[in-house]
């Protein structure tokens, strides 16, 4: 199972959620979401 990480990359706190996973080898897909324009608040 891959997990999916949502969230800018250059952010600090999906920054470091990415480190863990890596740290623990875990599978991970990276899917960005573009804080400025809202795109969080859209479905």
């Amino acid at each position: 199972m891959v997990m999916k990480v949502y969230g800018p990359v250059r952010a600090a706190c999906p920054q470091r959620v990415l480190a863990c996973l890596v740290e623990k080898g875990v599978e991970f897909e990276v899917v960005h979401v573009d804080l400025d324009s809202g795109e969080q608040k859209t479905a």
